[in-house]
Parts: structure tokens; sequence; C-alpha cells
């Protein structure tokens, strides 16, 4: 069997946080084949449930737990058992307690106003499209630009006027997910 390269192994560590069990990483950017690796930092025993249930091979409670993604995306629920405690701290017995997903990259479908005029000042955009509700960065060119609101579905941005001194026709929108999470493809945004 060949052995795993760094970018198919991802070890993720968990900690008892602020009431919470967080993860080391938020967005885990993982593909079929990859190796997914917990364990604890501030616990005895690590529990794992992810959702759909068959995105990763079958998972055993333990120390560490060792698993092999099936299909993306997924979600996780995390729990840690303390040191010197019987019972688990984390989900499902406290809701929101620790997880995390894999997301899709956003998407954008639509641009609002089109064009722009070359040379004006910031100008607040509206893409319409499919973004992460819980977090999501408009980019001019891959800059990371001002975003006042989000939502699932629409996602307003700010071009800023150097963004509009350009001597091109056009200017590159993308949308990220912090946290090193996946970013959508480029959409053009017409200048006259």
């Amino acid at each position: 069997m060949a052995q795993k390269t760094d970018a198919e192994h991802h070890p993720v560590t968990l900690s008892l946080n602020g009431g919470k069990v967080t993860p080391s990483t938020m967005w885990l950017q993982v593909n079929p084949g990859h190796t997914l690796e917990f364990s604890s930092k501030d616990g005895d025993e690590v529990d794992i449930q992810f959702e759909p249930r068959d995105a990763v091979d079958p998972v055993t409670r333990g120390l560490k737990v060792i698993t092999t993604v099936r299909k993306v995306p997924f979600e996780f629920r995390c729990r840690v058992k303390p040191p010197g405690r019987s019972e688990f701290f984390g989900w499902p017995e406290h809701k929101g307690a620790g997880g995390c997903g894999q997301p899709d990259p956003p998407h954008i479908d639509g641009i609002q106003p089109t064009p722009l005029p070359r040379g004006s000042s910031n100008t607040d955009i509206t893409l319409f499209g499919l973004f992460c509700p819980s977090g999501s960065i408009g980019q001019v060119n891959g800059n990371d630009r001002p975003t006042p609101s989000f939502d699932k579905f629409k996602l307003v941005m700010t071009v800023l006027e150097s963004d509009l001194q350009t001597t091109t026709g056009s200017i590159s929108i993308t949308v990220r997910i912090p946290n090193n999470g996946p970013t959508s493809g480029p959409f053009s945004l017409q200048l006259t």
C-alpha cells in the first residue's frame, strides 16, 4: 500500500475552548481517499460522528480516531472525555459544542449592478449565488474586499476605487470562505 502524502493525511487536534470542543482546523479541504486523524490535547478519549455517516470509513472512539474519506461534502461533530471524567463533553449532549463541515465552494450566478463605470469611487455590488452563511469574503482580482453582509444566497461587497482605475475591460470577482476554505470560480465584472 502506498504511503499517504502530507496533503492526503489531515491531523485534527480537538481542544476544550470556552465551553466548546473546537477542531484545530475549520475547513478540512479533503478528497475521497484522504485520511483524517482526530486526537485531543485536552482529553483522554475522542468520539467523532459524521453526517452523512457513509462519508468516511466506519469509526470507533478512542485516544485517536483515524478514518478514510469516502465522499465529500460532509459535516462532523465531536466529543471529548476530559481527564479523570467518566462522561464525554461535546455534541450531541451540548448542542453547538463542537464540529465543522466540509463546505462546497461558493458559487456566483450573477452580479448587480453591472457594468461599473471605470474610474468611479468605492461601489457596493450585490452577488447572487450560493455562499457559506457562516462566513464568506468577497474578492477583487484575488484580494479581499469589505463584505458588509451575506447570507446563503446573496452577498454584498465593496469594490474599491483603486479596483476601478484599471485600464482593462473587466475585473475578476470571487468569493472565499475564511480559515483556508474553498474559493469560488471567477466571475467577470465588466467596466465601461
